[in-house]
């Protein structure tokens, strides 16, 4: 059966839809919790898969409504709201390349931003930031490291006992490692081990270890609490890369407009 251009089209972004929606999905189902993030990759992803499969009806009722005022008003309406989403995403995606530019002073000290746990287990995004705390204070034997984070809703102890644990077992000595465990988010993670810092002495140059798309907001977060701060970027899961981006897309905005 020959095929013309427009369902092609349609088949391309039925496939690349279906796609989408699936590795949207892959993290909600692991984790039993679909963040912000999920459900809005979820959501667009469906929108594609839609049209891949109505894109010809889709196309008849937006020419039929160009006919009318009413019809004109609220299409014209929704091409603002998608222009907006664009170049919201455009500017969020661009400030995320932006962070982690920098590269952490040798001794600096390290703080490790928390991440879900689960019990006495790290989380793979936990563990890629604590692996790439350790590529560090491996390479910087003076260098002291910070672990924060308290108990979540869902957690039985703290995230900081947990890095703690995992930083000794690979080899940190115990006097090297602070724990910072009242915090709760990203601002209360800075705010506390500042406290730490100025309370020991520590270097007040800090080498922050998060994921790569939370360099941007970790760094203007630590700004706001007066710190200097470079970032240790550690990789992100292919199959949360999606997912991540986009919940940190809000976090940005929310840093834009609320200042945090």
């Amino acid at each position: 059966m020959k095929m013309d251009g427009f369902t092609i089209v349609r088949l391309i972004m039925l496939v690349i839809g279906t796609v989408l929606f699936l590795w949207f999905l892959i993290p909600a189902l692991i984790t039993f919790n679909p963040n912000i993030g999920a459900l809005t990759g979820m959501g667009l992803s469906a929108l594609v898969i839609v049209y891949g499969i109505w894109g010809e009806k889709i196309n008849h009722l937006l020419r039929n409504g160009w006919n009318s005022t009413g019809g004109r008003i609220v299409e014209i309406l929704l091409l603002f709201v998608c222009a907006v989403i664009i170049v919201l995403a455009a500017v969020t995606g661009a400030a995320m390349l932006k962070g982690g530019m920098g590269t952490p002073k040798p001794g600096a000290t390290v703080i490790v931003l928390g991440a879900r746990v689960y019990g006495n287990r790290v989380s793979r995004s936990m563990q890629s930031r604590l692996d790439a705390a350790l590529v560090f204070l491996g390479e910087n034997p003076d260098s002291v490291c910070i672990v924060s984070g308290g108990r979540g809703d869902n957690e039985t102890v703290s995230e900081a006992s947990v890095m703690y644990q995992y930083l000794v077992d690979h080899g940190i000595e115990k006097d090297r490692i602070y724990l910072e465990d009242r915090s709760t988010d990203t601002r209360e993670n800075l705010r506390y081990s500042k406290e730490i810092i100025e309370r020991e002495g520590l270097d007040p140059q800090i080498a922050l270890a998060t994921n790569d798309y939370h360099a941007y907001r970790a760094e203007k977060y630590a700004e706001q609490t007066g710190l200097q701060a470079e970032t240790i970027m550690a990789p992100t899961l292919w199959w949360l890369f999606p997912t991540s981006v986009i919940r940190e897309m809000y976090g940005i905005l929310e840093l834009w407009i609320l200042g945090g």
